[in-house]
C-alpha cells in the first residue's frame, strides 16, 4: 500500500511541480517533463508493467490538462515509454544511476520525436534541425537535470519501503 501510495504522490507532485511551480520560475524558456521522468524510474525500477500503469496515469494528466488534441496522444507515447524501460528491469541493477539517466535520455528523445512527428511533421512543418536545437535539446538537458534530482529521491524511498516491509514480515516467522 505504501508502496502505491508513493507512485501516487511522485506523479503527482512531478506533474504540479512541471505544470505550475517550474513555469513560475525566471528565465526558464524550456521547462523539464518530469512526467516522463517518474514514467522512465518507475519503469525502471518496477518493471514493464508498472511502467505501463504509471506512464498511463501521466499520461492522462497530461492529456486532460495540456494536450490540444484530446485524450490518448500523451497517454500512448507515455505507456510505450514505460513499456521500454521496464525491458531492462530484471538485467541491469536499479542502483545503476547512470543507465536511468541514458534511458531518460533516449526517452526524452523518442518522446521530442513523437510530438514532432505527429505535432508538427504531419502539418508540413519540415524543419526538424529549428525543432532539435530550440525544443527537443533543451528540454533534453533540463530533463536530465530534473532526473538527477528526482532519481535517487524515489528510488531510495521505494528501497526503504520495500526493506520495511521485509523486516516486518520477516519478524513474525
Amino acid at each position: 500500500m505504501r508502496r502505491v501510495l508513493l507512485a501516487v504522490a511522485s506523479v503527482l507532485l512531478a506533474f504540479l511541480l512541471q505544470n505550475s511551480v517550474l513555469p513560475l520560475i525566471p528565465g526558464l524558456d524550456v521547462l523539464p517533463n518530469l512526467t516522463l521522468v517518474v514514467t522512465v524510474i518507475y519503469g525502471f525500477t518496477c518493471g514493464k508493467k508498472i511502467g505501463m500503469l504509471i506512464g498511463l496515469f501521466c499520461g492522462i494528466l497530461s492529456d486532460a490538462f495540456i494536450g490540444d488534441g484530446g485524450l490518448g496522444f500523451y497517454m500512448l507515447a507515455y505507456i510505450y515509454i514505460g513499456a521500454f524501460c521496464g525491458l531492462f528491469t530484471g538485467y541491469i541493477h536499479r542502483e545503476e544511476h547512470l543507465f536511468s539517466l541514458l534511458l531518460c535520455t533516449l526517452s526524452s528523445i523518442g518522446f521530442g520525436a513523437y510530438v514532432y512527428v505527429f505535432r508538427f511533421m504531419l502539418r508540413g512543418r519540415f524543419d526538424l534541425m529549428a525543432y532539435l536545437g530550440s525544443t527537443i535539446l533543451p528540454e533534453l538537458i533540463v530533463t536530465l537535470i530534473g532526473a538527477v534530482i528526482l532519481y535517487p529521491a524515489i528510488a531510495e524511498t521505494d528501497r526503504h519501503i520495500i526493506l520495511t516491509k521485509k523486516r516486518r514480515t520477516s519478524s513474525f516467522v
